[in-house]
């Protein structure tokens, strides 16, 4: 996969944006199949049409298309991987919520 940005933005015709979104969109599904069943990710950050994960047990960050996350998962979310699907697991995310609140009222009584 060619991701030479320069060379694509460099072109005015259609063709070599047409590629480059291509090979773009090549490189985030690519992305998705290295994940495991059991992996959790907490969502960082939406940019364009992607978003930017980051792997709860490694910290590796990993940006993939929007439309691969559930419709209705916002920044903080928690998601799981199984069986190819990323799902919101709201339990997880309610929980470590929770726990940050807990934690920043605490510091705010001293």
């Amino acid at each position: 996969m060619n991701l030479d940005f320069l060379n694509h933005f460099n072109k005015k015709d259609d063709t070599n944006l047409n590629n480059f979104a291509s090979d773009l969109n090549a490189f985030l599904e690519n992305t998705l199949s290295t994940f495991k069943n059991g992996d959790s990710f907490t969502i960082d950050r939406f940019e364009q049409s992607s978003v930017v994960l980051e792997n709860r047990s490694s910290g590796r960050m990993h940006t993939i298309s929007m439309d691969k996350i559930p419709n209705n998962a916002k920044e903080g979310d928690i998601l799981t991987f199984l069986n190819g699907e990323l799902l919101l697991d709201a339990d997880k995310t309610k929980s470590v919520s929770d726990r940050i609140q807990s934690k920043f009222d605490r510091l705010k009584k001293k």
